[in-house]
């Protein structure tokens, strides 16, 4: 049993190291592309509207559907109001 464990752990650090390359190309990608999101904007302030209480289309106007806005405001409310917070959501979202 003793020489499975090496392979096991040599192919944990491979997806490891693979989920970590996929996400910083994601991260990049969104950070610098942002095909289907261009202002960032638009969904840093409707998600910001969310968080503190506003209901959308009641209290402000949305283009598009709410729902990677009250994703954004729950991602603020877990980890922080930040500016980064939304960035890696969108870059996650993207991936």
């Amino acid at each position: 049993m003793n020489a499975a464990q090496p392979k096991d752990r040599c192919s944990w650090w491979i997806i490891a190291a693979m989920a970590t390359v996929a996400g910083a190309v994601a991260f990049w990608r969104t950070y610098q592309v942002m095909p289907w999101h261009t202002d960032m904007g638009h969904i840093f302030d409707a998600s910001y509207r969310i968080f503190l209480g506003e209901i959308p289309y009641k209290d402000f106007l949305l283009l598009i559907s709410p729902l990677t806005f009250y994703v954004a405001a729950a991602c603020m409310k877990l980890f922080g109001f930040h500016y980064l917070v939304v960035r890696v959501y969108l870059a996650v979202q993207c991936a």
